[in-house]
């Protein structure tokens, strides 16, 4: 995995970052097994353990991540034939937080909001491929900036 660190693809602040994860949480519970042999259900293992220990959810979802993206890179390598924390269930985390992030004062906030985006999207992405199997050139829509179509 060290060279996942290194590759030079990442900022350095982001590299240290995914060292400390790495040497906190990931090669105490994982380090003795063989990444060929890393099954999903250790990863998922991993993050319930640090979670109940008082990990944020979050964080251990940049630890899923971070062993993601070391594990893609092993794939490219040939070290690997499978990307087990990419099959790996994240941790939830809470509405509360989710709607801090996000500025939303309420989880109906939430909602109102995504009600009004998702359908315009899917509606996009339905008349793109509709072009695709037409053969009108169905290259998919930029998003649009408002995210309502209008």
């Amino acid at each position: 995995m060290e060279g996942s660190l290194s590759a030079g693809r990442v900022r350095v602040k982001t590299s240290l970052r995914y060292r400390q994860l790495l040497e906190k949480h990931v090669v105490p519970a994982l380090g003795r097994i063989r990444l060929s042999k890393l099954e999903p259900q250790q990863v998922e293992q991993l993050l319930r353990a640090g979670h109940g220990a008082g990990v944020a959810a979050k964080t251990c979802n940049h630890i899923r991540a971070t062993l993601r993206a070391c594990l893609n890179d092993a794939i490219v390598e040939g070290l690997v034939a499978g990307n087990a924390a990419a099959l790996a269930r994240p941790q939830k985390v809470p509405a509360a937080i989710t709607m801090a992030l996000l500025g939303h004062p309420s989880a109906s906030s939430t909602l109102e909001v995504y009600m009004r985006v998702a359908p315009t999207l899917a509606r996009e992405a339905a008349d793109a491929m509709d072009r695709v199997l037409r053969g009108d050139g169905g290259q998919l829509p930029e998003p649009s900036s408002q995210g309502n179509g209008g």
